[in-house]
């Protein structure tokens, strides 16, 4: 029986966080989504950061040479 009542809890406990997530994502999803895209923006503007300074480093090596 102790068995049967774990189980019974565990299901318990998977449909809440179901239902949390439902609502979660159900509420917010609009701005979830919007995060994502400004991530999604931030890693691109960081990729360019990173891919510039190679850029300006390379020009005064040519301009010594």
């Amino acid at each position: 029986s102790a068995i049967f009542a774990k189980k019974i809890t565990l299901e318990s406990i998977e449909t809440k966080a179901q239902s949390i997530t439902s609502r979660f994502t159900g509420v917010q999803g609009s701005k979830l989504s919007e995060l994502e895209s400004k991530i999604d923006l931030l890693t691109t503007m960081v990729r360019e950061l990173k891919t510039a300074p190679k850029k300006i480093t390379k020009v005064p090596a040519t301009a010594e040479a």
